[in-house]
């Protein structure tokens, strides 16, 4: 804030001497100080932290028109706590639709002027409006010049289903690709169960062999909704299964001990290996293609020991993950130890690996997958512990730091030193030394990026501080319920 204060001293030395005008100068100064400052604090909050910040720092001079405009350009999530004068008034939320700063969850008053034009010009920026509006308001919006708008615009697809039911899912490849995007993101849309499937929406092709096809490419849920006579079909059900092994229970029995559906189902789900029969689980070709699947670490739990000769499966077991039988890591090679912990990251066997291996080759897995040490009881004795977890901090991504369990900075000079590394704060505080939330410094740091958290571990002093507490609710402290001080 020098700089304001700068201008203000600058302005004064150049009115007039007059006591008076000196004074009005001031007094209009400083509320564009406190104005800028507001605007600078709304700036630093995050967007879901806004009307928490503002039911607990009310905006300053609501009055000014202005100042108003000013905070809903920047801060389009403000504007459902600004007062009603302004969003009864149709030139502000004209001036906030031209300007893509609407709050797309705050709903235009009925009473304002001109309603029905400016929720037609809302609704085209902002689609998930369309929901909440009244059969009345529907009614009156055309919905093939709403399709069409939207149809061209990815993420506005689902809502164009929405809208129309008559698509040519077969033939018109737009609509096929709105189809499986509103599929694809029905979690987070959170308008159906996440059971839906393509064929929910196009049950007129569920007897289609050549759709059915087509579809489980994209959704093999949809087998689920397709005819029994399809579901009998051996070269749908291959197709299935290498798409999503795991729907094996929901084909029939009769095709379960076909050798071609369980490769299939094994070359995408491991896990079935451990379903197998006695035979099938000797078979060496069944066992290498489990092996070889996504997260084979499932499969490799119940390869029988009399494969652990074969060199080509025991390095397999190994990049699988599955280690608890093994008892000698010292032929393990880096590239090995870096597959097993991409299949499994959570193998404490490993500290065994880290407790005899040398600076780079640690340094080598735990870049490559930084939860692969957390395991590594009795870090402390190793001698290049620190400059390991220095060197591991300073060049790994900061939003996912995660040293072993058993080890503690020295100091708080220490860790004052990595706390910039730490942007998220998600990762490096349970390794902090005793009582460093009682320095201000190391409290400032994490109450911006774990209010809820670390708030209330505050001694009664620090949660009094006005600048932490401000900066506590910019990130989120009043998101849940309210934390009183201790």
């Amino acid at each position: 804030m020098q700089s304001i204060d700068a201008a203000v001293s600058i302005v004064l030395d150049k009115t007039p001497s007059s006591p008076n005008l000196k004074l009005k100068y001031a007094q209009e100064l400083e509320i564009k100080k406190k104005q800028f400052e507001y605007l600078q604090d709304l700036s630093e909050c995050k967007k879901e932290c806004i009307h928490y910040f503002i039911d607990e720092y009310p905006i300053p001079y609501p009055d000014d028109r202005n100042f108003i405009l000013e905070i809903a350009k920047n801060n389009p999530e403000s504007i459902g706590k600004l007062p009603k004068v302004y969003l009864n008034n149709v030139e502000f939320v004209k001036f906030c639709l031209d300007n893509d700063c609407w709050d797309s969850w705050t709903s235009i008053p009925e009473e304002c002027e001109e309603y029905i034009e400016l929720v037609k010009k809302a609704v085209f920026k902002y689609a998930n409006m369309y929901g909440s509006l009244s059969e009345n308001v529907k009614s009156q919006i055309d919905p093939k010049e709403m399709i069409e708008h939207w149809m061209h615009l990815p993420d506005r697809r689902y809502f164009a289903i929405e809208m129309k039911s008559d698509f040519n899912w077969k033939e018109d490849e737009e609509a096929f690709d709105a189809l499986l995007y509103s599929k694809n993101n029905l979690e987070i849309v959170g308008r159906k169960p996440a059971y839906y499937s393509v064929l929910q929406c196009a049950p007129q092709f569920f007897d289609d062999r050549e759709f059915v096809m087509r579809i489980i490419d994209h959704d093999p849920s949809s087998y689920l909704k397709c005819s029994d006579r399809l579901k009998n079909d051996k070269e749908i059900v291959l197709k299935l299964l290498s798409k999503n092994g795991q729907l094996i229970g929901n084909i029939p029995q009769c095709l379960k001990d076909d050798r071609d559906i369980i490769k299939a189902t094994l070359s995408s789900y491991s896990g079935y290996f451990n379903y197998l029969s006695e035979t099938f689980k000797m078979d060496r070709e069944l066992v290498l293609i489990a092996l070889r699947a996504p997260k084979p670490f499932f499969g490799a739990q119940t390869v029988d020991k009399s494969f652990y000769n074969d060199p080509e499966i025991i390095d397999l077991i190994i990049r699988s993950g599955y280690i608890e039988k093994i008892d000698d890591f010292s032929d393990f090679t880096v590239d090995q130890i870096k597959d097993c912990v991409d299949s499994n990251t959570y193998t404490p066997e490993l500290k065994n690996y880290f407790r005899n291996a040398s600076f780079s080759d640690c340094l080598e897995v735990i870049k490559h997958n930084p939860s692969s040490w957390t395991y590594w009881d009795g870090c402390q004795d190793c001698p290049f512990i620190d400059e390991l977890v220095l060197t591991y901090i300073q060049h790994l991504n900061p939003d996912w730091y995660c040293l072993p369990y058993s080890y503690q900075f020295k100091s708080i000079e220490q860790f004052k030193n990595i706390i910039r590394y730490d942007v998220n704060g998600e990762f490096l505080l349970c390794n902090a030394p005793k009582d460093a939330l009682n320095d201000r410094e190391i409290a400032m740091h994490y109450v911006k990026c774990r209010p809820k958290t670390v708030f209330p571990e505050l001694s009664p002093e620090m949660q009094s501080d006005p600048i932490i507490r401000k900066e506590a609710i910019k990130n989120g402290l009043l998101n849940a319920s309210f934390i009183p001080l201790k």
